[in-house]
């Protein structure tokens, strides 16, 4: 109830400061195109709903079939190691914004240069870490829970490659190109298929199952996304990206690391 009249105060502050400062909804600096901007707002925003509920639906399901004790194991090999996350996300705040101009000037190679570029870091960045946290699950779940809670190891192990869904954010483009109900229905279908995939996965191998089923329509999702956007998009996005340009990325980065360190260091060296 406290967050629900945060969110209402929040509201309120928001619409005085539009009228009493902005000169009101009819500013056609601000708000140009005013029903299409919600109408994009909604669609986005319902995507993301359908998202987050996607996202913890599986725990539901758990505490509901498993109870006080079997969530315990399960919310501990569910835990997040945020690493691939916070890279991807701050990869997105950059290259969100590039793809929105590359699509309001049409240029379709300079969209396919820039996505091959994210593909090529979230995959640089992904999967050296889905196979550091599947090997060294044992010890850091006896570290973090103690051995009380060693089930959770191979729930871990699972939801490791939870985190490959990341790089394949088809989002991105989506957004610039003003498709986001091709987010939102992919998530409908996502959640549409989540229970009946539960039942399966607690059936063939219990709370591991579920992981597993969870793992498989988060990356499946995501990369259903791609596979739609690839089909309205007149150029093709990848879906790999090669060992070449994901060496490419750690030399660029670390040319770019050793360069900044010079330039520190002759700056010193003049003061």
């Amino acid at each position: 109830m406290a967050l629900l009249l945060a969110r209402v105060v929040q509201a309120i502050a928001m619409l005085a400061f539009i009228h009493l400062r902005l000169r009101g909804f009819s500013a056609e600096r601000y708000f140009f195109g005013i029903r299409e901007q919600l109408r994009y707002g909604i669609v986005l925003g319902a995507s993301g709903t359908l998202f987050t509920v996607l996202m913890r639906l599986h725990e539901f399901f758990v505490s509901r079939h498993y109870g006080t004790d079997g969530y315990a194991i399960y919310s501990a090999g569910a835990t997040d190691i945020p690493l691939v996350r916070m890279f991807t996300q701050a990869v997105a705040v950059v290259s969100l914004s590039q793809f929105a101009v590359l699509e309001k000037d049409k240029d379709l190679e300079g969209i396919k240069a820039v996505w091959n570029r994210v593909m090529a870091s979230s995959y640089a960045i992904a999967v050296p870490v889905v196979i550091l946290l599947f090997a060294v699950a044992d010890t850091l779940i006896r570290f973090m829970f103690t051995d009380t809670y060693a089930d959770a190891i191979p729930i871990f192990r699972v939801a490791t490659f939870m985190k490959l869904a990341m790089i394949f954010n088809a989002t991105l483009v989506l957004r610039a190109m003003s498709r986001n109900h091709i987010s939102m229905w992919t998530n409908v279908g996502a959640l549409v298929l989540a229970v009946p995939m539960y039942f399966a996965g607690m059936k063939l191998g219990g709370m591991v199952g579920i992981m597993a089923a969870q793992t498989l329509l988060l990356v499946g999702s995501r990369l259903a996304g791609v596979v739609w956007m690839n089909r309205i998009i007149p150029v093709r996005l990848c879906y790999v990206v090669g060992f070449r340009e994901q060496w490419a990325f750690y030399t660029d980065g670390w040319a770019r690391v050793r360069a900044r360190y010079q330039a520190r260091v002759q700056r010193t060296r003049v003061k």
